[in-house]
């Protein structure tokens, strides 16, 4: 048995895959606010998960850089907490060996869920879009990490006159705080879509410039590494009308030039748990 943590800045995901890839036992639960309680939960999930079976291995999906060499998740991400060295208080609860723990980046996790259900892809940039921006490079099968752990950061990338990153110009809850904070109007993202396809002002020209943003950094990252694909991943990337709005900015004259392949993530916000799967076993399953 395997036992595979995805943890989220607002929720963590957890699920037992066998060695085949399927998965008998999924849950999800809210964000821990405190180490202790973080701890203590993924402590009784090694419990729990032991009664399904013999566990073999840990693979965990982590939000922030992840040195995987020394198995550590470090820099800035919505759990401060994760600087800890939990990876070790695991080992020696569940009495496992250091080797067979393995931890990656989130970002880097739902890219390895695509290696997993796609057995030829080789080139592509992995885009995903939440509250912020993350991703992850691959390229011929295998991730492009960085000198420092942080290659995929997209959502640091500077695209605003006044240094504002992408990660806050490029997402729906960020043009939500921004519309609140310039008109005092208070909105959801979806009703902020909605209202968008109704070509409601003064939401639609929030939303056109956020798509703006989109498409000028997806058309930089397409020259920059000439994938295959572009793959968006994260819950909206489920959402028909914002693919279609995204792939329509990126056929307009400024950016049509190259037709950029652009598709959703092949199991949208689950393809973490995938990922940290095929962690484990992607050796194995590309032989």
């Amino acid at each position: 048995m395997y036992l595979i943590f995805d943890i989220g800045g607002s929720s963590t995901k957890v699920a037992i895959f066998d060695k085949s890839g399927n998965i008998i036992y999924k849950s999800k639960s809210k964000s821990k606010a405190s180490y202790e309680d973080f701890l203590l939960d993924m402590k009784k999930l090694i419990d729990f998960s032991k009664q399904k079976g013999k566990l073999e291995k840990i693979s965990i999906s982590s939000p922030g850089m992840v040195d995987i060499c020394n198995k550590k998740s470090m820099g800035l991400s919505a759990l401060g907490y994760l600087d800890n060295d939990f990876i070790t208080e695991l080992q020696k609860y569940s009495k496992l060996e250091r080797k067979d723990i393995l931890i990656e980046n989130d970002g880097n996790c739902g890219a390895l869920g695509e290696l997993f259900f796609d057995k030829n892809i080789r080139n592509f940039i992995y885009i995903v879009i939440g509250t912020g921006i993350g991703g992850a490079v691959v390229i011929d099968r295998k991730l492009y990490r960085g000198s420092n752990f942080s290659a995929g950061e997209f959502g640091y990338m500077l695209l605003g006159d006044d240094d504002s990153n992408f990660s806050t110009l490029g997402t729906l809850p960020n043009v939500c705080k921004k519309l609140e904070k310039d008109k005092n109007i208070s909105v959801d993202t979806f009703e902020m879509l909605k209202k968008h396809k109704l070509k409601e002002e003064p939401y639609y020209s929030y939303v056109e410039d956020m798509f703006n943003i989109l498409a000028r950094a997806i058309y930089n990252l397409y020259y920059c590494f000439d994938p295959e694909k572009i793959i968006i991943g994260g819950a909206i990337s489920e959402d028909k009308y914002y693919m279609e709005k995204l792939k329509e900015k990126l056929n307009e004259k400024t950016y049509s030039y190259r037709k950029i392949d652009l598709i959703s993530s092949k199991n949208f916000n689950e393809n973490n748990l995938y990922g940290a799967f095929y962690n484990i076993v992607g050796k194995k399953y590309e032989n």
